[in-house]
């Protein structure tokens, strides 16, 4: 939600804003291990699917449903924290676009 709230104060019409979406969460979602297993991936495309927002959440996510772990483990904790990483980026980045765009 916050990526789409940055999406629509950085760009200026409906359709921009359409563009930037689309080209930005699709390779997301391709890369993150949905669609493409990471380890069938070529090591430069694993390392930046690690650096994507949903690489390791979807990883701890799926550790959680198939091996039944808690909040216990750390890597749960660690999926957890990547996420709420990439809300608190995003959403500083929001609000300093905003600011700007407030100021002209």
């Amino acid at each position: 939600m916050c990526f789409g709230f940055w999406v629509s104060v950085v760009t200026d019409n409906h359709n921009m804003a359409n563009i930037v979406t689309t080209g930005s969460f699709y390779p997301m979602i391709l890369l993150c291990g949905l669609v493409w297993p990471l380890e069938a991936q070529p090591p430069i495309l694993r390392f930046i699917s690690m650096c994507l927002p949903f690489t390791i959440t979807i990883s701890s996510l799926r550790d959680v449903m198939k091996k039944g772990w808690s909040l216990e483990h750390v890597q749960v904790l660690y999926g957890i924290g990547v996420c709420f990483l990439w809300i608190f980026l995003l959403y500083i980045s929001l609000l300093s676009v905003f600011l700007v765009k407030r100021k002209r």
